[in-house]
């Protein structure tokens, strides 16, 4: 995902990479490690300004959604 000149990408355990679009120099890392007994992938990232608290999946197994920050990939 490209924002900015930062591209966003995620590895199969939910961890995020910000990447300088330019010059390919890793920004930042946050590394999430979602656990799951099945097959770990990144099913895609998405970007929105959140004003409100991430509701969080309830289904058993499922990995919570993990919110950070563009500028530092700090959680949020």
């Amino acid at each position: 995902m490209l924002i900015g000149n930062k591209l966003f990408l995620c590895t199969p355990h939910n961890n995020v990479i910000a990447v300088d679009a330019t010059t390919g120099k890793e920004l930042w890392k946050t590394e999430i490690n979602a656990k799951q007994k099945k097959w770990m992938r990144c099913r895609g990232l998405a970007y929105f300004d959140a004003t409100a608290p991430l509701q969080q999946p309830t289904l058993p197994d499922s990995s919570p959604v993990a919110a950070v920050s563009l500028a530092c990939g700090c959680p949020v």
